[in-house]
């Protein structure tokens, strides 16, 4: 019993003096902090932050998978065909939009096609007439047409043509047909017909080729029947006038060929713009 107070004893002086040591360490704890406080000032603690309003964010939305080829999703073609004609997903099914209205959904609208149009066809090259206006010299083949104007300074190809007809209409009878049975005026010859035709009616021939009749372009051309020979004799064939038709045969193939070269439709075609060029009956006839 003893043994047990002499315990009870010791374990209450253990505690007695664990509390006394609990003191004076907190008696120095607060004598430090008054010394501290007594040297240096305390710090100024921060401020708070004002509190920010609380606002709700969206919660975040999964990502989209991406999209698959046309041939596994049937929208990514449809989607395409839509934004191509000006639509998006809320004009699907508005009917004035191209998407529903006339428009094929996938498949981007494309501008129409011109359909060519057809030319026409160049016409033919046709003798360009000469202006019916004749030198004086001419008058007497052609009385009723007026008489040429002088040339102007770009009148270069009509005044190569009035040149060689010119020269040539100033030559007499002789030296005329010379040259025509020689090298020829522009197209017009003068073909003698003996020995190489015997059975040929004339014995000279005046032509052009500008007739039709057997292909052999006489001149000057018969009115009814639209052709020639250009036969040189002393009858006077249909469109002769009297001067072709005398005794003298050289004296009416001359005269034969001074009717051509002062015809306005130039069946000698000795005008630039007509080289090259054929004549026909109908032209030099004017039907």
């Amino acid at each position: 019993m003893g043994t047990i107070i002499g315990i009870l004893l010791a374990v209450l002086a253990i505690d007695s003096h664990g509390m006394s040591l609990r003191r004076g360490k907190a008696s120095v704890q607060k004598s430090g902090q008054a010394v501290s406080s007594g040297t240096r000032a305390p710090a100024p603690q921060p401020s708070k932050p004002a509190a920010l309003p609380i606002v709700a964010q969206p919660a975040p939305q999964p990502a989209a998978p991406p999209r698959s080829p046309a041939s596994t999703d049937p929208k990514g073609p449809e989607d395409r065909g839509i934004r191509d004609m000006g639509c998006n997903d809320r004009d699907r099914e508005d009917p004035s939009k191209p998407c529903k209205n006339g428009g094929s959904v996938g498949i981007s609208p494309s501008a129409p096609k011109p359909t060519p149009t057809p030319q026409p066809s160049p016409p033919a090259q046709t003798p360009t007439p000469l202006p019916q206006a004749v030198p004086a010299s001419c008058a007497r083949f052609n009385p009723d047409l007026a008489r040429e104007l002088p040339l102007g300074p770009n009148d270069g190809s009509e005044a190569e043509y009035r040149r060689m007809r010119d020269q040539a209409l100033v030559l007499d009878d002789s030296e005329l047909n010379s040259v025509l049975m020689r090298n020829g005026i522009g197209s017009c010859r003068l073909v003698h017909a003996r020995p190489h035709c015997p059975h040929c009616f004339c014995d000279y021939y005046f032509q052009t080729r500008a007739g039709t009749w057997h292909g052999s372009g006489g001149w000057p051309l018969n009115p009814y029947s639209r052709a020639s020979t250009g036969c040189v004799s002393e009858i006077q064939w249909g469109g002769y006038l009297p001067s072709m038709a005398t005794g003298d045969l050289m004296k009416n193939a001359a005269e034969q060929a001074r009717h051509a070269l002062c015809h306005p439709a130039d069946p000698c075609r000795l005008h630039p713009r007509n080289l090259g060029v054929p004549i026909h009956n109908s032209d030099v006839l004017g039907q």
